[in-house]
């Protein structure tokens, strides 16, 4: 029981948790949570079946864009505001982990932060609260 316990705690990666948390999420938008959650449904509405939870979410200078990975369906929303970046970055996340994260919210907005394309997620911030999701694979979802 118990040193089980203590070896799952010494092989687990808390270094590598540190650095993912504490990396530079450069960049935020500020989106309408509702506007987002509905666009994450319709697009998981009309994607197949085998890759309906794989979302391309692209970060553009004026909006964020989700896309199906086969971008058969694709949705825009322009951010309420946001950091001035201007170069696009998609990234492919988990669309059931998003709405979860984003529904938890106790706000009306999403803050959403996120680095460079070599970053392997991005944070969800809501007051004092900020939920880290990760990226995937097309395959691995």
């Amino acid at each position: 029981g118990r040193k089980a316990v203590q070896e799952d705690l010494d092989s687990f990666p808390v270094n590598e948790l540190v650095e993912v948390l504490n990396s530079s999420m450069n960049h935020t938008c500020v989106l309408n949570k509702t506007l987002l959650s509905s666009a994450i449904d319709r697009i998981c509405l009309f994607s197949n079946e085998l890759s309906s939870k794989a979302l391309n979410i692209t970060f553009s200078p004026d909006k964020l864009t989700l896309t199906t990975s086969q971008s058969s369906s694709k949705e825009s929303i322009n951010y309420l505001s946001g950091s001035q970046f201007t170069d696009e970055v998609t990234f492919c996340v988990d669309g059931n982990f998003l709405k979860t994260q984003i529904n938890a919210s106790p706000r009306e907005d999403v803050t959403i932060k996120f680095g460079s394309s070599e970053d392997t997620c991005i944070q969800i911030v809501s007051d004092n609260i900020v939920e880290t999701l990760g990226f995937c694979d097309e395959e691995e979802v």
